[in-house]
């Protein structure tokens, strides 16, 4: 009898074992961790805890969902076979935004295209152009009316507080207004008081303080400006879209109207584009000549129009026109595009070098100094700031015939700019109502369509 119960107990022992042996090896490990931490774990849509999170699994499939508050959500099923560790480590993107526009009506949007919310309204007309002050506090934007007089706007970051900053005065629709860098006023142009002639005005931004910086003539399409960095200083020059040429005039004036300087009347050309040196200190420009070619190129002036100095070696083909010069992050370098090459130069004329071929644009990354470069095609590609480390991004994204985009690019601006953070690209094609969204660490792309206008959200507003 006492054999039987050994027996029964040892079978009933080695059933139990047999069931938590069983138990314990058809799971395995799941390693979940994320960059950065503290973001929450769900399992099959149930909360389990937060980054890193270990714990083990039966086999089969699960859905792992990775949730952090600013950044995107990561999913992934995971199918485990057992007696293996699944590790989950991913990096998270930061979850940045955009300002678009669609029929009059702005939008906070997410980069993975969700609407956050709506901001307001435009019911005086159609906004075409829109930027954020200084601060990241206001959106300003500028409004063209059925019976084209143009007008000028201001708002909160969250869309309250709407004011029009031109009342009667008519915007000529000429160039964009810009904020001074301080961000307490804002520089625009309006029709001048005689035909042909041309006014810059300057405003406080709450409406007061309005007054007429200067009157030019000007019979040109656009007028391109740009401020100084101390605010002190504006350089203007009339610009022929049909030409995608400035005129030979290059103006620099005080902010308060006074010391006009035509800095370029004893050259003979156009001003391809013009702006200050990061320091203020000086200009450069980049001008090209049909008639003398060896003045196209890279000039730095004085702001009173002295010590001129060509930069760029002269190059006797088609080749020699320069266009999207930039500075480097340290100032010392110029980078342009020449003959459908990436060139630098050191802002003392010395060691120009091609840097990359078949570039048709490019932007930097400040934080990393590396170079974002949109290929011919409309292909994105990043390069170390010396032309090494080369990697595609994305595909081509406009089209290789897109006959639009590049026809239009030098009179619309760049088609492409970063976020904040650095993490995705925002590419517009012109003339038509769409974008698209490249992460530049995934490769993901998101398009948005029926968007009219569009700009990144500085990352010092982002949470409003």
């Amino acid at each position: 009898m006492k054999i039987k119960i050994f027996l029964i107990t040892f079978v009933l022992i080695l059933i139990i074992f047999g069931f938590f042996a069983y138990f314990y090896l058809s799971r395995s490990t799941i390693s979940i961790s994320s960059s950065p931490s503290s973001a929450n774990v769900y399992i099959n849509g149930k909360f389990v805890g937060t980054t890193p999170y270990e714990t083990k699994l039966f086999k089969g499939k699960y859905e792992i969902r990775i949730v952090k508050d600013g950044f995107e959500e990561y999913s992934a099923t995971v199918d485990i076979k057992g007696n293996k560790k699944e590790i989950i480590s991913p990096n998270l993107e930061k979850l940045e935004y955009l300002l678009l526009v669609r029929q009059n009506k702005f939008y906070k949007v997410r980069t993975d295209g969700k609407v956050v919310k709506q901001l307001g309204e435009s019911t005086d007309g159609n906004p075409i152009f829109i930027s954020f002050s200084p601060d990241g506090s206001k959106i300003l934007y500028e409004v063209s009316s059925p019976s084209y007089k143009n007008s000028i706007w201001i708002m909160d970051v969250d869309g309250s507080n709407r004011k029009n900053l031109t009342g009667n005065i008519q915007v000529s629709g000429r160039d964009f207004p810009q904020f001074f860098p301080d961000g307490k006023k804002v520089l625009f142009i309006a029709l001048g008081s005689k035909k042909g002639y041309l006014a810059f005005w300057t405003i406080d931004i709450n409406g007061g303080d309005i007054k007429k910086v200067i009157e030019v003539k000007s019979d040109h399409e656009e007028v391109r400006y740009a401020i100084s960095p101390d605010g002190k200083k504006i350089l203007f020059y009339g610009y022929d879209i049909l030409q995608n040429l400035g005129t030979t005039s290059l103006w620099v004036v005080d902010y308060s109207g006074q010391n006009l300087i035509n800095l370029t009347s004893e050259m003979n050309g156009k001003v391809i584009f013009a702006t200050f040196f990061p320091d203020g200190n000086n200009i450069l420009l980049d001008f090209f000549s049909s008639s003398k070619p060896q003045l196209t190129g890279l000039w730095v002036l004085s702001l009173e129009g002295k010590n001129i100095k060509k930069i760029t070696k002269f190059r006797e083909n088609n080749d020699s026109e320069i266009l999207s010069p930039k500075f480097s992050k340290d100032g010392k370098r110029i980078f342009f595009i020449s003959g459908n090459c990436l060139w630098s130069v050191n802002i003392d004329g010395t060691d120009e070098k091609i840097i990359k071929a078949a570039v048709f644009d490019f932007c930097f990354f400040s934080k990393e100094e590396k170079i974002l470069l949109l290929e011919p095609q409309s292909s994105l590609w990043v390069i170390n700031i010396d032309g090494t480390g080369e990697k595609k991004i994305t595909g081509d994204l406009l089209g290789e015939s897109d006959s639009t985009f590049l026809k239009f690019y030098y009179t619309f601006g760049p088609p492409f700019s970063l976020s904040p953070d650095e993490s995705h690209v925002l590419l517009t094609k012109a003339y038509t109502e769409e974008a698209y969204i490249a992460s530049l660490y995934t490769g993901k792309i998101t398009k948005l369509n029926g968007y009219s206008l569009s700009c990144w959200f500085p990352e010092k507003s982002s949470n409003n």
